[in-house]
């Protein structure tokens, strides 16, 4: 006997499924009608489900949301030029001052004149560069140490001098410039600038105390056709540091620093050239 025929014999209407007695007019019999239905709870729980927020999706569009801002924000942050510009004339320089600005243009006018290109297509022109570098290093009274390889069966060579800090002298601060130039340039601000820079903080730095240790490098082979390539000067130094287990707290690179302009736009970072060269050089210093 079904549910139904038992409600419609017994009188007695059964709590789940769902039955209503409806009451006809007095001259007629009392009729039930049953309905067979889903519990309440059933009968609402499509719309429970569709009125309820869907955390999980949220939260997943805030994490994006915060991430996109964050990579938006970083981006601003490493491309925009630090501080402002300097507006008006320039002050007088110090007799100091012009001291640093004299033997600044010396260093660059031997190694882009008196030198000039400076690769391994012209022969001695490395040397005469490293002989140089090395002489200036010395005079400001630093030991100065030669780190020879071979490349096409020539000899190159990265020179490094090392300042002792004297709080964690563990730690170093790798200052450095490539000394070689493009082929077929004199590479006055590319890079006999950096280099000029380079031997201009070796002597000032000489009687300072320094909390880390300062190595100040001059890198050979930094340009084509060795840039990027495991014969890279820098690189090829990073992997020593490595081997040696230096540990680095930063690298400032001394690069094409001669040239200046006061023009409007002219002074902010190009994305897809300085921004990609600092990602490259942060990453050989942590190469194996």
């Amino acid at each position: 006997m079904s549910p139904a025929t038992a409600a419609l014999r017994t009188g007695k209407l059964p709590t789940s499924p769902c039955y209503v007695q409806l009451s006809q007019p007095p001259t007629c019999p009392s009729a039930v009608v049953v309905f067979s239905v889903d519990p309440i709870g059933t009968m609402f729980e499509s719309v429970d489900h569709a009125s309820r927020p869907n955390w999980k999706l949220r939260m997943t569009f805030v994490a994006i949301a915060v991430t996109l801002a964050a990579a938006f924000v970083w981006l601003v942050r490493m491309t925009q030029m630090p501080l402002k510009s300097y507006v008006g004339p320039l002050p007088p320089l110090t007799a100091g001052e012009s001291e640093i600005r004299d033997r600044l243009r010396s260093h660059v006018k031997y190694l882009s004149v008196t030198i000039g290109e400076r690769s391994m297509e012209q022969a001695g022109s490395l040397q005469k560069a490293t002989a140089y570098i090395r002489e200036n290093l010395e005079r400001s009274g630093h030991a100065v140490s030669d780190f020879t390889y071979q490349v096409q069966g020539q000899e190159v060579v990265n020179l490094e001098a090392i300042l002792t800090g004297s709080e964690v002298p563990q730690e170093s601060v790798i200052v450095g410039a490539h000394y070689d130039s493009v082929a077929g340039t004199v590479g006055a601000n590319d890079n006999a600038t950096g280099v000029a820079a380079t031997l201009e903080l070796a002597r000032l730095l000489k009687e300072s105390k320094l909390r880390r240790t300062v190595r100040l490098v001059s890198f050979v082979n930094e340009e084509p056709p060795y840039f990027q390539t495991e014969n890279m000067g820098s690189r090829v130094y990073a992997r020593k540091l490595r081997r040696d287990g230096v540990r680095v707290s930063a690298m400032i690179s001394l690069e094409t620093i001669g040239f200046y302009s006061d023009a409007v736009g002219s002074q902010k970072y190009p994305l897809a050239g300085v921004y990609c060269e600092a990602l490259f050089k942060s990453w050989s210093i942590r190469i194996k």
